[in-house]
């Protein structure tokens, strides 16, 4: 089950990691065009932030989703392990 753990953290991390590299990138883009001074780019990338901020708040709230539905079976797995345990004990 530890290892299970282990491996979500280490999966989000990923994810976290990849967004970091995401968002560095665009701003060197944006260093290389010279700041990139119109307003009106200004705007499209401010949205497409906020866009890419939505798409992430709901990823992460996918990944709990599926952390809760793992937390449930396993413990209904152990529930049932221990149902069986008592049944044999009789």
């Amino acid at each position: 089950m530890r290892e299970e753990e282990g491996g979500q953290e280490n999966k989000m991390e990923q994810k976290r990691e990849k967004r970091w590299q995401k968002k560095e990138k665009k701003e060197g883009d944006r260093r290389i065009r010279g700041g990139g001074g119109d307003e009106e780019e200004e705007e499209e990338e401010e949205e497409e932030e906020e866009e890419e901020e939505e798409e992430e708040e709901e990823e992460e709230e996918e990944e709990e989703e599926e952390e809760e539905e793992e937390e449930e079976e396993e413990e209904e797995e152990e529930e049932e392990e221990e149902e069986d345990e008592e049944e044999e004990e009789v």
